[in-house]
């Protein structure tokens, strides 16, 4: 898809495009810090995709839509909450209140591409950190594991693990693409990355891809052993 970004915000712009960035079905994005910027684009007829505020400058947004057309798709991004209803009477594709998160543009995202009959890719990476920590990109795919750490996450990815500020179940949304099963309150594993299974008292030990380990209790051990439909050898 061809987006382009309307926001005259610089900073909302940059966060946008940078979740946009790392998503494989965006094909270009552009932006325009106006309405008169973005009539302009619009003329060329390669957008798809329109993401808009509500309150550009002086302008309203909504005021773009005859503009934007009937065969492109809006995605409202706005600090406000009360034009939902307006927006969805425009037929925009989703409202989003910012600040945009990677989920939820996500799942916008989807929404527009199913409008479009197609599907979407899920983002190749994400920043994992902790409130004030180092931001580090992690690709989706490397992930083996997520777990809950009180109101934080822990994540397993090759051999390493990181701490995060994710909710197991934000995790859960960004990880629907993958094979993940729910094992428990606490445990999100994929489960093609499972290498062997070592019995450990009522629970165990997965041995995962580049060796990383995850223990499992009683519960967890049982749900993987109910999804499992060929499960690993089991090491002495």
């Amino acid at each position: 898809m061809r987006t382009l970004i309307v926001d005259d915000s610089k900073p909302d712009r940059a966060a946008l495009r940078g979740l946009l960035e790392r998503v494989s079905a965006v094909d270009s994005i552009l932006e325009a810090e106006c309405l008169g910027s973005a009539r302009e684009i619009l003329a060329n007829p390669d957008i798809d995709l329109v993401f808009l505020d509500i309150e550009v400058g002086r302008e309203n947004g909504f005021s773009l839509l005859d503009s934007v057309g009937r065969d492109r798709r809006v995605i409202f991004t706005t600090v406000h909450t009360g034009y939902g209803g307006q927006a969805f009477d425009a037929d925009a594709v989703d409202y989003i209140v910012k600040p945009v998160t990677e989920d939820r543009m996500l799942r916008a995202l989807s929404r527009a591409a199913s409008s479009f009959g197609r599907s979407t890719a899920p983002l190749a990476r994400v920043p994992v950190h902790r409130s004030g920590s180092t931001r580090i990109f992690l690709a989706l795919e490397n992930l083996s594991a997520v777990t809950a750490e009180g109101n934080y996450s822990r994540v397993i990815c090759g051999s390493k693990e990181y701490p995060d500020h994710r909710r197991l179940r934000e995790w859960e949304k960004l990880l629907a693409d993958f094979p993940f099963q729910r094992l428990d309150r606490s445990t999100l594993l994929r489960l093609d990355h499972i290498q062997a299974i070592e019995p450990q008292g009522v629970g165990a030990r997965v041995i995962l891809s580049h060796n990383a380990v995850l223990e499992l209790g009683r519960t967890a051990n049982e749900r993987l052993r109910e999804v499992l439909s060929d499960p690993p050898p089991l090491r002495a």
